[in-house]
């Protein structure tokens, strides 16, 4: 699953089982096997797997139901998602112990999945029931709360950064219907400006689009959106007509096979940024808003279900400037990012490479990792002249370590530099920077000098921030 090999990972259970004696999947394959369909936007196949518990005598567990209520979600499954929820609630009523389905998100959580599936595809009495179902519950003391558990040291503190967020959910839905004066959210318009690439290098998917024609670059998209954000069940709905959806995703891309950006936001002039990492979207949401009318941007994840909850923030919102990516970064810039298009990219809290132990950011190997030398590149190439790069990250050593990668960058066949250090940014800032290889990195807050418009933290900074995670450096250059 890590590799993105759905198809493999069913046939290696399937030896499983046709072994003598049979090796039956437990709760722990189970719940990795739908974990990896949940992140690689594999909805049908999640689906089918799930099915498949009862002849594998498997009780479904806490997270098991918190995954399966995510993977429904993406595909807008209401009725599949209320039947789950049911299901849940008749277990836990059954139960003596509870323990099997004790879990942070069940009573809360789950409910708060099911309104705002119910919400965003025109089912509004479903969705204030399950809302006041899932404020009802935080209302509660939490020993009081269904699917909460007693908990000490780190993970007590671990769910009450949770109930925090959940409580922050259920306000910007509340928020988010009350503001709208009645009118629906238009999920079929956010759609249409979503677009799902490969989720890995090398995996299946990304094979199957290098045989495709430039000029045909539209149809795995539709097919993954089709598959991974249920846009077949907009399409039933009758929230958007699938030739008017086809049509629209065929003519945001060139015959080259790049995106058209004023086909995309339907306008033009307008500078477009990237934010690379977006997570679940509260950042990109947040700048998107701050400028409205005067930029769009772009908000790319590598996983699907993060990406899934970005379009929902931005159908919540209603915003009209910001666009989502779903998938591998590194493809989406090289092959569907034009040439001097993008007037930022920005990237927050990136995911350092995996390393040994004790062993520096510089020597880590990761097929897996975003920030390469060849991803700098092509961000070079993306960006407009003068273009701003801006890294943002509470990692010291990460940071550091890709000071280095971007001040050994050269323009072919010359001694220029790809990037400069961008100059305007606060003298205190500039006073207490560490210069490496040519690259200042800063300590404090970027701020719209180099793309961030406002500042808004996002979940995995609040989470870091549990840690003591407090301090925060950033790069920010500009395409010589």
């Amino acid at each position: 699953m890590a590799a993105g090999d759905v198809d493999g990972a069913r046939r290696t259970i399937s030896e499983m089982i046709a072994q003598d004696p049979p090796a039956w999947p437990d709760q722990r394959t189970v719940n990795t096997f739908l974990r990896g369909c949940l992140k690689l936007g594999e909805v049908q196949a999640a689906c089918e797997f799930f099915g498949r518990l009862e002849e594998w005598e498997v009780a479904a567990d806490s997270a098991t139901y918190k995954i399966m209520m995510q993977v429904l979600g993406m595909g807008w499954k209401l009725k599949d998602m209320q039947a789950l929820l049911q299901d849940l609630s008749s277990r836990i009523a059954e139960s003596k112990s509870g323990d099997a389905i004790e879990g942070l998100d069940n009573e809360v959580g789950l409910n708060l999945s099911v309104a705002q599936v119910a919400y965003l595809i025109g089912k509004p009495k479903t969705g204030k029931q399950a809302l006041l179902a899932a404020e009802a519950a935080l209302a509660r003391g939490p020993h009081e709360r269904l699917g909460f558990s007693e908990a000490t040291g780190g993970a007590k503190q671990f769910d009450q950064h949770r109930r925090r967020e959940l409580a922050r959910e259920a306000d910007r839905l509340r928020s988010a219907v009350e503001s709208g004066g009645g009118a629906s959210f238009d999920l079929a318009g956010c759609l249409g400006r979503s677009f799902a690439f490969p989720a890995l290098r090398g995996s299946v998917r990304s094979s199957n689009e290098d045989n495709l024609s430039a000029s045909e670059s539209w149809k795995p998209v539709l097919d993954a959106l089709r598959g991974s954000f249920g846009v077949d069940k907009c399409f039933d709905l009758g929230l958007c007509s699938k030739e008017d959806f086809e049509a629209q995703l065929k003519r945001c891309f060139s015959p080259k096979g790049t995106l058209r950006w004023p086909r995309v936001f339907g306008g033009k002039g307008l500078p477009t940024r990237l934010e690379i990492c977006s997570g679940t979207g509260d950042w990109a949401v947040a700048q998107a808003r701050a400028e409205a009318g005067r930029a769009n941007w772009i908000a790319s994840e590598l996983r699907f279900d993060r990406a899934h909850a970005i379009l929902a923030k931005t159908v919540l919102a209603r915003v009209g400037n910001l666009a989502v990516f779903a998938g591998d970064a590194a493809l989406a810039v090289r092959c569907r990012v034009p040439p001097s298009s993008l007037a930022n990219v920005c990237i927050n809290f990136p995911e350092p490479p995996q390393t040994d132990r004790n062993a520096s950011c510089d020597e880590a190997e990761s097929q897996l990792h975003l920030l390469t030398a060849d991803f700098f590149r092509d961000a070079h190439v993306a960006l407009v002249d003068g273009g701003i790069l801006t890294i943002f990250s509470d990692n010291e050593q990460y940071m550091q370590s890709l000071a280095r990668t971007l001040g050994s960058l050269r323009e072919q066949g010359g001694p220029g530099r790809l990037f400069t250090p961008f100059g305007d940014v606060p003298d205190e800032h500039v006073m207490e920077a560490q210069e490496i290889c040519g690259v200042l990195l800063y300590q404090g807050q970027p701020g719209p000098e180099v793309g961030h418009a406002v500042a808004q933290d996002s979940y995995f900074d609040r989470l870091f921030q549990l840690g003591q995670h407090s301090e925060r450096y950033y790069i920010a250059v500009v395409k010589s």
